[in-house]
């Protein structure tokens, strides 16, 4: 079983709060940055434009940077080879483990801007595995990076269900007993719904049925209620994931479809389709396709059986795992 296969990608940024009225508050609506402020001397990329790539403010690859100017160097770097130069993902991880190496040795970030920075480092050596096809990179190094962001910023539950999609993975790879791990997914959704549903959804879904997984993947589905996970913020268009909601919907067809449940692909594709900026989204074809046949839709994963990893099967799951939500909009 190839590394590709185990890890699928998890959709969405998480939500915060946008403003510019106060230097505190973070341009754009990608999730905590915690040190994301104007009043900041470091140079962060702008997110209210998408398509803003590496600005040359800071020397390449990060080399030499530590505290809050290797933090903004690295958002940019991330941004740049996560949406734009996707050749470039590996060398950039590869190089960035040592910036967070620095800067944890130099001691001057905060332990939740420090959490951020292995977050960063971790969803890029990920990217570039799902995404990428990149084999040869170390997940358990990845692991590490996630580990030690959620020590640091433990009450942040979008590292933690980042972790969790590892520590599933391996926990089946290893069969060990999955309980524990359905039980903290589940006091997760308690937690947030709104982040722990896209974010653990599309890598659940891959695994084999006997697993129990893609069972849990379409229960939360079931259950997700964007009004009530996250009211009007699901409405929001985040300046990095332009395609958020026709990715998650799609994303929660792919769900339905695997588990067999024609009707309830059906209902997440017609979502899909009249999410903000379809017509410009590089899967409307794959979305269109499946409308037109909806059993053709689902008849791969119903060829797979109980015992088999449909992960190479799943759009969200390969070579649109990021992308699906985070393509940037064409020019």
């Amino acid at each position: 079983m190839s590394v590709r296969l185990l890890l699928g990608a998890t959709l969405l940024a998480s939500i915060s709060c946008s403003s510019q009225e106060s230097c505190d508050q973070t341009p754009g609506g990608d999730g905590p940055y915690p040190t994301y402020d104007y009043c900041s001397e470091a140079a962060y990329p702008d997110f209210t434009h998408p398509r803003k790539r590496w600005d040359g403010t800071y020397p390449e690859r990060c080399a030499g940077l530590t505290g809050e100017d290797a933090w903004a160097c690295t958002e940019q770097l991330y941004w740049e080879v996560f949406q734009f130069d996707h050749d470039g993902r590996a060398d950039a991880y590869r190089q960035l483990v040592p910036v967070v190496e620095a800067v944890e040795a130099a001691g001057d970030l905060d332990d939740r801007t420090l959490a951020r920075l292995n977050l960063r480092v971790a969803q890029l050596g990920i990217a570039a595995i799902a995404e990428s096809g990149e084999t040869d990179l170390p997940v358990g190094q990845m692991q590490t990076l996630l580990e030690r962001a959620h020590e640091l910023d433990p009450d942040e539950i979008f590292i933690e269900a980042w972790l969790s999609t590892l520590l599933i993975n391996g926990a089946i790879v290893l069969g060990q007993d999955l309980e524990p791990h359905i039980d903290h997914m589940w006091e997760m959704y308690e937690r947030d719904p709104a982040i722990t549903t896209p974010t653990l959804m599309a890598v659940l879904v891959g695994f084999p049925m006997e697993t129990g997984m893609p069972d849990v993947a379409a229960e939360m589905v079931d259950r997700f209620d964007p009004e009530e996970a996250c009211g009007d913020v699901c409405d929001w268009e985040f300046f990095r994931a332009e395609f958020g909601g026709a990715g998650m919907f799609f994303s929660s067809a792919e769900v339905y479809a695997r588990v067999g449940n024609a009707e309830g692909a059906r209902a997440q594709l017609e979502l899909a389709r009249a999410a903000d900026h379809y017509d410009e989204w590089p899967l409307k074809s794959v979305v269109e396709d499946a409308l037109a046949d909806i059993d053709s839709f689902l008849a791969p994963f119903a060829a797979r059986g109980d015992d088999e990893y449909v992960t190479d099967l799943l759009v969200t799951g390969t070579d649109a795992a990021c992308m699906v939500c985070h393509a940037p909009l064409p020019e």
